[in-house]
């Protein structure tokens, strides 16, 4: 193992810290001058000079309003060293039953685990059980620094080691933050949800990898408390929710009074519903995102009405309805977000009763099928970098095979152009003249800007579908541009495409 500060180390934390974050800004930026960031990074951490930068702090909405706070590159990559030699010493300590943030854990493992308990406990659902689901009142926001540093220092003798735990841990986020939405936002932040205002004594800021680990070894306090001196034998937690299972209701509260008081005085920590009582296990269970029973699981609500809503937001930007027709916009990065969403959303799904969810979730958004067909649940691109090629030809023919029941017109410059079949078809439709092939095409015809208005009511009034391959800019600051499909389907044919629609979701 090399040592804690070398740059060897720091280069290996530095290639696991840029997966997934290698095209921000930030890491671009660090990337720029690797050796030169590293070398400067090792030299700090050597002479005990290191700082943390300014931290970014925002607001997100979904699923409640939450503040966050994100560490610069540079920091993280420190973070990763840290978390990296603390892991190898706590988790062989861990209970088997912690899940949040653990390799090999996870949300779907806790549930798993949860239905395993029930099942114990009713005895394969023949006797009655009961299930205590508590959670910690604003957790992250209440750790108390100087207890979780003690409790990192009980078990670790490395002086380098310590110091760069305690300057990340009593690092103060909110001291010159950058602000990166409207700060009126705070408003919808319960006082007990913020780190603004608590001197610096306690809360660790959401978003870092050390706040997640550290939550598992400030929580671990109670693991042990409740397995070892409460002897409860169906208990696991996920960050700061955990649920008890057992038969009887009132040891069940027995339990809750105890770890309520060791909460207090141990961790200066409470419960969010102090009076929280058991529930039967054949009612379920609200835990991370399902309702839990022994024999099946069903999705949240919430869970779902989200997802309808993250569709909605997507089918406004690729689908406009205008008077006469349907356009549908061929956008290649709004359709590699929204298979990323989906692809997420799906992985929730599947392991809970959900086929006829996903059936009618696949009904509502119709309109997926003129972008993908779908295998197993999955969306699958009909022509992989439609909308992505560099060369008019060969962007052309990959819209022309997605869209084959278009006419494809392509924007060059001033102009809207046909080739090929289609040329042969609007030239027909129209009444348009020929001109000399170019781009390697066979037939090509087109109507300058000024007569396009004219030419497109004359092919929707005929009833004909059309797709127009624009050119639009990228983005703010962007050099280059990008060319987008747009797909025009008369109004006329919308209950046939749900027809459609219906058929191929099932």
């Amino acid at each position: 193992m090399p040592p804690l500060f070398s740059f060897e180390n720091l280069y290996r934390q530095y290639l696991r810290c840029r997966r997934h974050k290698r095209n921000t800004h930030n890491a671009l930026r660090f990337e720029v001058r690797l050796e030169d960031n590293l070398v400067r990074l090792r030299e700090e951490l050597e002479g005990r000079t290191y700082h943390p930068s300014r931290s970014v702090c925002f607001v997100v909405k979904q699923p409640k309003f939450r503040e966050i706070f994100a560490a610069d590159f540079r920091d993280r990559v420190v973070h990763h060293v840290l978390v990296d030699v603390l892991e190898r010493v706590w988790e062989p300590i861990f209970l088997h039953d912690s899940y949040a943030c653990r390799k090999g854990k996870g949300t779907h493992r806790a549930v798993k685990r949860l239905r395993q308990c029930m099942r114990r406990v009713t005895h394969n659902g023949t006797k009655p059980g009961y299930a205590l689901h508590l959670d910690i009142r604003g957790f992250f926001f209440h750790i108390d620094k100087e207890i979780l540093f003690q409790i990192i220092a009980q078990r670790m003798r490395d002086e380098a080691l310590l110091w760069l735990a305690r300057t990340i841990i009593f690092h103060d986020c909110t001291e010159d933050a950058v602000f990166k939405t409207d700060r009126r936002l705070w408003r919808h932040i319960p006082p007990h949800k913020t780190l603004f205002g608590t001197e610096n004594r306690r809360g660790l800021p959401i978003g870092n990898l050390t706040s997640q680990f550290f939550s598992n070894v400030y929580l671990n306090e109670l693991d042990h408390f409740v397995k070892h001196h409460l002897k409860v034998r169906h208990y696991l937690r996920y960050s700061d929710d955990f649920v008890l299972v057992h038969e009887d209701p009132a040891q069940l509260l027995a339990w809750r009074e105890q770890m309520q008081t060791f909460l207090a005085e141990r961790l200066r920590l409470s419960l969010t519903d102090p009076l929280a009582s058991p529930r039967l296990i054949s009612n379920g269970v609200d835990f991370l995102g399902y309702i839990v029973r022994p024999d099946y699981l069903l999705v949240r609500r919430r869970v779902v009405s989200r997802l309808k809503a993250r569709l909605a937001g997507y089918e406004a930007r690729l689908v406009r309805r205008r008077p006469g027709w349907v356009v549908f916009t061929h956008d290649a990065a709004t359709l590699g977000e929204l298979r990323a969403s989906w692809a997420s959303s799906l992985a929730h799904l599947n392991i809970a009763q959900s086929h006829r969810l996903r059936q009618a979730l696949l009904r509502r958004g119709w309109w997926l099928a003129h972008f993908f067909t779908v295998e197993d649940g999955l969306l699958r691109p009909r022509e992989p970098g439609a909308v992505e090629s560099p060369r008019l030809k060969s962007q052309y023919d990959a819209v022309a095979r997605t869209y084959p029941e278009a006419l494809v017109a392509c924007q060059v410059g001033c102009c809207y152009e046909w080739y090929d079949a289609a040329a042969e078809r609007a030239m027909r439709a129209c009444g348009l003249n020929p001109v000399r092939p170019r781009r390697g095409f066979d037939c090509q015809c087109g109507v300058p800007l000024r007569l396009w208005g004219k030419t497109l009511s004359r092919l929707l009034t005929l009833g004909l579908p059309l797709c127009v391959v624009r050119e639009t800019d990228e983005s703010i600051g962007a050099v280059n541009a990008r060319r987008v499909a747009e797909y025009w389907q008369p109004l006329k044919a919308i209950t046939s495409l749900r027809v459609r629609a219906s058929r191929w979701s099932g």
